[in-house]
């Protein structure tokens, strides 16, 4: 049974009427409560319980213009095309009756992003599939990756952060870091085009370096410990 979401009842309950104003509009998740459509998320409740909604450039820009709004970031992150609704916007269920319809019909013209989730776990070498997981979820509401910049970070599914890297022309480049679950450190490495290239630092559960070597294309060439 999934965990009952810990935001305030009166946030949910204005989202769920906003959302129910309009036809084809469903509130999705239980932890992190959002719209989607074809695979592409439009909005999203944050855990401080924030919404974001995603809008075309023009809109956007209105919307932050007229309201004094700030992109939207979520886990410490800009979510690409997204706005925060100011607290008491939030609360005018007319005025965000139409931004979500603007929303939703934005979110029509975006491309459909398949549903099917691979259960294979990708490699060093399967960076570019990687990147494909940007923009979906997990079973909880939960974004499984997204890019800022040149920065790729994935997300196990409680939210903590996994992994992350420079990503560029779709592969792993520089300096890496990987986490446990809980986000713990796990290991820091470096790349060259998906190849492992410079250091590698694995770390045991007490924080003590247990493995410390140098690649250089993919091949290790000295070993400290």
């Amino acid at each position: 049974m999934p965990k009952k979401s810990t935001l305030p009842e009166e946030l949910i309950a204005q989202y769920d009427l906003i959302v129910s104003k309009i036809p084809e509009m469903e509130r999705k998740g239980a932890n992190l409560l959002y719209t989607s459509m074809n695979g592409n998320m439009y909005s999203m409740m944050r855990k401080d319980g924030a919404l974001g909604i995603r809008l075309s450039a023009d809109d956007r820009k209105a919307f932050m213009e007229k309201y004094q709004a700030v992109p939207f970031e979520n886990y410490g992150s800009l979510i690409k095309e997204y706005v925060e609704i100011p607290a008491q916007v939030l609360m005018d269920t007319d005025t965000m009756v139409y931004y979500m319809k603007r929303s939703h019909t934005y979110a029509k013209t975006l491309k459909p992003k398949p549903t099917v989730k691979t259960k294979k776990k990708p490699t060093t070498k399967e960076a570019k599939k990687v990147t494909h997981l940007v923009g979906e979820t997990y079973k909880n509401g939960q974004i499984k990756s997204i890019i800022q910049g040149d920065l790729l970070i994935i997300y196990f599914e409680d939210g903590t952060i996994k992994a992350q890297g420079k990503i560029i022309n779709e592969k792993m480049i520089g300096k890496w870091i990987f986490n446990k679950k809980g986000g713990t450190l796990m290991q820091i490495g470096h790349f060259k085009d998906d190849i492992k290239h410079g250091e590698w630092i694995r770390y045991d559960s007490k924080g003590d370096i247990a493995y410390h070597v140098e690649f250089s294309d993919g091949k290790v060439v000295k070993k400290f410990i």
